[in-house]
């Protein structure tokens, strides 16, 4: 497990990854990362046009048909 700091950045907050985890991410400067909301925390993957499409359509249904998914979950 690896740690990060969090820093002031201007108004801001920033948290500086280590090139390691860069490298993982397969990110680098300027580049955008999704941050996706898990059970046990938050998750980083890299910026993917498709993956956003995707994900923002499975809100949409998840919103408009949240009266089934839960019947489901039963």
């Amino acid at each position: 497990m690896q740690t990060a700091e969090v820093i002031a950045i201007n108004d801001s907050l920033g948290i500086i990854l280590s090139q390691e985890i860069l490298d993982k991410l397969q990110v680098g400067a300027g580049d955008s990362v999704h941050i996706l909301e898990i059970p046990d925390g938050m998750r980083l993957v890299p910026y993917d046009a498709e993956f956003e499409r995707q994900f923002k359509l499975a809100e949409r249904v998840m919103e408009k048909r949240s009266d089934v998914l839960r019947k489901l979950a039963e």
